[in-house]
Parts: C-alpha cells; structure tokens; sequence
C-alpha cells in the first residue's frame, strides 16, 4: 500500500549511533539506515550552509471570530493566530481593521497589541454602522512577516428593547394601575412592541405594598399574591435588560391599588 505522503516533510534526528545489527523490540526495528533524503521535488537533499528552510515563518492555527454577532460600539471577541518557526527574535501582535461598507476599499488600522504566540481570546470595540471589521494576527522576524486574517463581518446597529405594557388576566393595564381586592391572585404579563433585542432578560419585584410573587420572578408573566387584609398601594416593579440593547436596562412600575372592604 502506497504512502499518503508523497514525502517525509521533516525528520528530526536527535542522535546517531554505529550498530553492525538492527535491534527490534516488541517486532518494531528501533534503528534504521537512513541512505538517502530527497527534497520535495524528489532531488536528493543536502544540507548547505545558511538558514534553515524549515525555520520559515508558518502558519500553525488562524485567526478567528469567536463572536457570532458584531453590534455597534460594543465588544467583539476575537482569537489570535499560533505561528510556527522564525528567526529570533520574533514578534507578535494583533490588531482590529476596518473599512466602509461599499467604499474606495481604504483600510483603517486599529493600533497593535502585542501576545505571546498562543490562541488567545481578546476583545476589540467595534466602530459605528456602516464600517465592516476584520482581525489581524501578525508575527515578523527580520526576514519578513506573515499575516493571519478573520474574513469580514458588517457592524450593524445596537438592538433596542421596545415598548412593554402590563396586561392583567389578558386585559391591558391602562396608564399602568389597577385596582385589585384583598386576598386577590392574578397574573401580570409584560407584552412588547417594537424593539428587536432577542435576548432579554426579565425581572419582577414587589416595590412597596403588602403582596407577594408566586412562582418564579424571572419569566415574562408572573403571578401577585395579595394580602388578606393589606389595604393601600402595591407597586409592581418590572426590569428588562439585555447585553446588546443599546437602551437597555428598561423598568416601569404597575400600580396595584387594594381599596378597604373591596369584596
């Protein structure tokens, strides 16, 4: 059976010795013969004098995005590229690039952070919309540089989170208040308009008041345990975060009124 390499790319030796016999353990012969290096054009090689061919300055691992999304004036993660090979000393760095979305194609450079030639995750902030960014890794010796870049990606505007109301057993909360009665158990629901965050995070809390929330706080409805003989005012808190959103965090307040002797 043919090899799949068509020839040995390198072969380190780290030490020769004399033997009139081979000497296997375990049936592998543990010393061989060399007699002939052939270059990759299949010539016979021999060492000359001057730098290493294979101390060349070579890719190992390329750049990459790591952030699937690339939002306007917020952070995107990046991971540098892993170089092989070069001549000391060797430097690396990296960088973020941008250019106008359908420009002339002129590229504005981000300045340079230096790394230790490991794939490392850092952080770039992204400019405003209507730029596209990539990454750079970079690692140059005297002889030259090799350059490793992430493909493009667009910078498109921040999402926002909309407008929410309160619905109360599936009836709109007019000017965010209702009036309830002792002892009462209802459901508020958050209902959104516009906005387009997809990843919003929700909060109820009881503010002042004597109420309680049944069950679980962190979901777009939740439920009001009123009190059996609390009368007066209940304020009903709701916050609304997002990572993305550039209007984030959004809160509103519902009004529970709970007048005396309400059957």
């Amino acid at each position: 059976m043919a090899s799949l390499l068509p020839y040995l790319q390198r072969l380190e030796i780290t030490g020769v010795e004399e033997s009139d016999t081979p000497t296997t353990v375990n049936n592998y012969v543990t010393i061989k013969e060399i007699v002939e290096v052939v270059d990759s054009n299949g010539d016979p090689w021999e060492p000359v004098p001057g730098p290493d061919p294979w101390d060349d300055l070579v890719t190992v691992w390329g750049s990459q995005w790591i952030s699937q999304e690339f939002y306007a004036n917020t952070t995107a993660i990046a991971k540098t590229a892993v170089f092989s090979g070069g001549e000391d000393p060797v430097t690396y760095r990296y960088r973020l690039q941008k250019r106008i979305i359908d420009g002339d194609g002129t590229i504005s450079n981000g300045p340079w952070d230096s790394y230790d030639n490991t794939a490392t995750e850092v952080s770039e902030i992204l400019p405003a919309p209507g730029y596209e960014v990539r990454f750079q890794s970079q690692a140059s010796d005297v002889n030259g540089a090799n350059n490793e870049f992430t493909g493009w990606k667009q910078v498109t505007p921040q999402p926002t989170i909309g407008t929410f109301y309160f619905m109360i057993e599936g009836d709109l909360a007019e000017n965010d208040a209702y009036e309830a009665y002792q002892d009462q158990t209802f459901t508020v629901d958050a209902a959104l308009s516009g906005g387009n965050a997809t990843d919003i995070t929700y909060k109820w809390s009881i503010r002042s008041g004597g109420a309680g929330i049944i069950g679980g706080s962190t979901n777009e409805q939740c439920t009001v345990d009123l009190g059996s003989t609390y009368t007066g005012t209940v304020q009903l808190q709701l916050n609304l975060s997002s990572n993305t959103a550039s209007n984030s965090p959004v809160s509103k307040v519902l009004t529970i009124v709970v007048p005396p002797n309400n059957p």
